[in-house]
């Protein structure tokens, strides 16, 4: 994910912080709430457009993949990932439009009820 010469963009570094923001804040709702996990992984991606002759960031797309123990923990998950979004310092200071689309997974297939809302777009 480097940039030219090795460096990284401002926004490459932008959306890093944003990843690491979110799993941060997703750790500390977790433990407040005493809620294992086994994984979570997050891709944030940001869509440049040019305007005005220069390249700017028009969206983002924060893609958390939390991994669950079972059923059990999977509404709860998906409620922590949307609370981790909301309440993420970077992701509230950035202007740029952003869309949640978080995944829960669980080891055991869920119930085709939750198999349908596994992922979802959510704009923010």
């Amino acid at each position: 994910m480097g940039g030219t010469e090795g460096r990284w963009t401002p926004e490459q570094l932008l959306l890093s912080a944003l990843a690491g923001c979110f799993t941060t804040t997703f750790q500390e709702l977790a433990r407040s709430v005493k809620f294992q996990y086994t994984d979570l992984e997050v891709e944030v991606e940001g869509i440049v457009r040019k305007a005005k002759g220069a390249l700017n960031l028009a969206e983002i797309i924060v893609r958390p993949q939390l991994t669950v123990h079972g059923d059990e923990e999977f509404e709860m998950g998906l409620n922590l990932l949307r609370k981790a979004k909301q309440n993420s310092r970077i992701s509230r200071a950035v202007t740029v439009p952003q869309t949640l689309e978080p995944r829960v997974e669980c080891p055991r297939p869920v119930s085709a009820r939750w198999h349908e809302e596994t992922v979802m777009k959510m704009p923010v």
